[in-house]
C-alpha cells in the first residue's frame, strides 16, 4: 500500500493524503501554531522550513500515516550523489496557476553545493539542499 505525505491548507494540516481534493480517508488537523526560520525567503525559498504544532495528535495507527524523523544539523552531512525521495502537489511546469491533485513523487539526486552553482548559476545558497538536475527539480528553476 502506498503511503502518502502531510501537505498543509490556510489552517489544517493534512496527513493520508493521496488527493488534494475530494478525497476520504485522511485526517486533518487544525494549526495551533506555525514557527518560520527567521530568514525564511530571504533570498527566495531560503531556509524554507517550519515548525507546525497541531491541535491534536495525529492517529499513527492508521496505514496511510507514518512519522518521519527530521534531520538536525548534528546529523552527518547527506554525500553528494544521495538518491533523495521528493513529493509534493506543487506546480509540474513553470507554467501554470493551479496546483497538481495527484501528489506526485520523484527521486533525484542530492548535490554538492558546488555542482549545484553548476548546474543552477546563482540560484542556490548555503540554506538549501541542491538536487536535480535543469528541468528536473523539486522547485521550479530557471
Amino acid at each position: 500500500m502506498q503511503k502518502s505525505l502531510i501537505y498543509l491548507s490556510n489552517t489544517q494540516v493534512v496527513a493520508g493524503a493521496h488527493h488534494r481534493i475530494l478525497e476520504a480517508g485522511h485526517q486533518k488537523r487544525d494549526i495551533a501554531s506555525m514557527e518560520y526560520n527567521a530568514d525564511f525567503n530571504n533570498p527566495q525559498f531560503n531556509n524554507d522550513v517550519a515548525l507546525i504544532t497541531v491541535s491534536k495528535p495525529f492517529d499513527f495507527t492508521d496505514n496511510n500515516i507514518q512519522s518521519r524523523e527530521m534531520f538536525k544539523g548534528s546529523d552527518a552531512k547527506i554525500p553528494p550523489e544521495t538518491i533523495c525521495n521528493i513529493t509534493g502537489w506543487g506546480h509540474t511546469s513553470g507554467v501554470g496557476l493551479f496546483l497538481s491533485n495527484a501528489l506526485q513523487w520523484s527521486q533525484l539526486p542530492e548535490h554538492s553545493h558546488e555542482e549545484c552553482e553548476e548546474i543552477f548559476p546563482s540560484k542556490i545558497s548555503d540554506g538549501m539542499i541542491c538536487a536535480g538536475s535543469k528541468g528536473h527539480t523539486s522547485c521550479i528553476v530557471s
